[in-house]
């Protein structure tokens, strides 16, 4: 997930932070922040978005192999398709509209250009089928729409300020007394500072969605959120959120409950899972990249960066974490 975009100075190295993998751009004033990031299912590209537009880094050298044009003024998350092959790059142009689009991979061919919104697109999830897409925008609303069109099937309201997250969950997972049903479950986090769990037929848009429960132990904005990678013991998954309050909270969906919390040092700015979901990754407004063991809410400091980090993304063959900054670096560290 990314936190809210800023400009920043660029510099050409990220201190004591792993190893320097990029700097986009040689001008000193000109590298805007990596907003979002992305490692492709075969593990052997990251995909990076900023103001400058989308780049795609090799792994595991880390060096640019090419670019992609975008009608992106920003970009705030990208997101790959569950089959790999489309990827979704959602932003738009604040206060006026909210823009994705999706595009054939690796070719970077556009499929369509999703227009829903009268502010950016903030997040965006692919339901586990690969059709549906859910949109999360500044403007407060959820839109769920066909992935290969765009057609809008459902619109969610219910927060009272802008959204920051959106993550599916599986059916069994959010209403065990409803394993037989058609629904479809997901999660909003928002500005108001709660999260809130839905429910929908997917193909019925004449159904409205319905608020299964709201999640409002924050205390101030949650800026974003991440769902556990599903694991081997098919174990519910677990969710974590992050908030203005300097709290990671670890959630289990299906019952609302809060298994976990820990107040943190800084300001927490991104949020991922590793790979093999042991193990969740905070960002922070000083720079700092810290590791939280979910079943304890322990956390250590694992990097200090020389500017806040904005986005993050975990590598799928590695324990390794990439880091988008906003100076305009990516780089790496080791998570043990």
């Amino acid at each position: 997930m990314n936190a809210h975009q800023s400009e920043s100075t660029h510099k050409m190295a990220v201190a004591a932070f792993g190893i320097v993998v990029c700097a986009f751009m040689t001008d000193p004033v000109a590298a805007p922040p990596i907003t979002a990031l992305a490692v492709s299912l075969d593990g052997r590209e990251l995909v990076a978005g900023s103001q400058g537009g989308i780049s795609v880094l090799s792994i595991p050298d880390i060096t640019v192999i090419r670019s992609h044009e975008t009608e992106l003024e920003s970009i705030h998350d990208i997101r790959f398709s569950p089959d790999g092959r489309r990827i979704a790059v959602a932003g738009g142009t604040p206060a006026q509209f909210g823009l994705v689009e999706i595009m054939e991979w690796p070719s970077a061919k556009i499929i369509t250009r999703i227009r829903e919104h009268d502010d950016v697109v903030y997040s965006v999830a692919w339901h586990p089928d690969g059709h549906w897409l859910a949109m999360a925008s500044l403007d407060g609303v959820c839109s769920i729409v066909v992935a290969e069109s765009g057609q809008r099937a459902h619109r969610i309201e219910g927060h009272s300020q802008g959204l920051t997250g959106v993550e599916w969950i599986s059916p069994v997972i959010a209403d065990p007394a409803k394993s037989g049903s058609r629904d479809s479950f997901l999660v909003t986090s928002s500005l108001d500072q709660t999260l809130r769990v839905w429910s929908m037929e997917l193909n019925q848009p004449e159904k409205p969605p319905r608020s299964v429960r709201t999640l409002d132990q924050h205390t101030a904005s949650v800026i974003g959120i991440a769902l556990q990678p599903a694991g081997p013991s098919g174990a519910a998954p677990l969710l974590a959120s992050i908030g203005d309050d300097r709290t990671i909270r670890i959630w289990q969906p299906a019952t609302g409950r809060l298994m976990r919390f820990a107040k943190l040092a800084e300001p927490p700015t991104a949020v991922a899972w590793t790979s093999d979901g042991a193990s969740i990754v905070v960002g922070s407004r000083s720079g700092q990249c810290v590791i939280v063991d979910p079943a304890t809410a322990e956390f250590r400091i694992i990097e200090q960066a020389s500017s806040p980090l904005i986005s993050l993304a975990a590598d799928r063959k590695t324990d390794r974490i990439f880091a988008g900054d906003q100076s305009g670096t990516v780089a790496s560290a080791a998570t043990r």
